[in-house]
C-alpha cells in the first residue's frame, strides 16, 4: 500500500531513495498522555471527522515538523506536528525552536551552576574543617567593633580551654 502524508493540503508520497520519514499517529492506548498527544496530533492536522480506522492507517510526513523529526518529549516544539500550508506558521515555530533551545541551554546551565556551587561549597567546607578560622559573610552589615570583640571572646575561650587541656597532661 502507498504511503502518503495525511495532512491537509500536502501530496508528499514515499518514494525509493527519497528523504522523507513517515509517521504514524500515535495510538494513545497504553497512557493518559499518550492519548493527549494522539489528540494534538488530530487537531494538528486537522482531520477531527476521521474514523479511527482512517486515523490508525494515516501518516504524517517529517516536512511538518520543525527539525524534520518528531519527538517524544513533551516541551520540544516537534512534540505535535506545526508546519502545514493551510496556516502562516513558519516563523512562529522557527521563534518557538529557539526559544525551545534557550530554555534547554538555560536547564543544563542551571545544572551546571549548581553542580559547581555543591563544589565549591564542599571544598569550602573541607577548608574550613582543616583550618578553623571564624568566617564573617561580607554582604551582611555589622558593627566591627562587635566583630572583634566576639573574636576576642572566642579566643579568649579557646586559649583557657587550651591551658585547662595542658595541666591536665601535666
Amino acid at each position: 500500500m502507498p504511503v502518503s502524508c495525511c495532512a491537509f493540503g500536502c501530496y508528499s508520497r514515499k518514494k525509493k531513495g527519497d528523504c522523507l520519514s513517515f509517521y504514524r499517529i500515535p495510538f494513545g492506548t497504553t497512557t493518559e498522555k499518550e492519548k493527549e498527544k494522539r489528540k494534538f496530533w488530530i487537531r494538528a492536522i486537522k482531520r477531527d471527522k476521521w474514523s479511527e480506522k482512517q486515523i490508525n492507517n494515516a501518516r504524517i510526513c517529517s516536512l511538518h515538523f520543525i527539525s524534520g523529526k518528531k519527538s517524544n518529549y513533551s516541551l520540544h516544539p516537534n512534540y505535535v506536528t506545526s508546519i502545514f500550508s493551510f496556516n502562516k506558521t513558519e516563523t512562529n515555530t522557527n521563534e518557538k525552536f529557539k526559544s525551545h533551545k534557550r530554555s534547554v541551554n538555560r536547564r543544563h546551565k542551571k545544572i551546571e551552576l549548581n553542580y559547581v556551587e555543591d563544589n565549591e561549597l564542599s571544598e569550602a567546607k573541607l577548608t574550613v574543617l582543616e583550618n578553623p578560622k571564624i568566617i564573617v559573610d561580607k554582604g551582611i552589615q555589622t558593627n566591627e567593633e562587635e566583630i572583634t570583640s566576639l573574636i576576642q571572646e572566642k579566643l579568649n575561650n579557646q586559649i583557657t580551654i587550651n591551658l585547662k587541656l595542658l595541666e591536665k597532661l601535666n
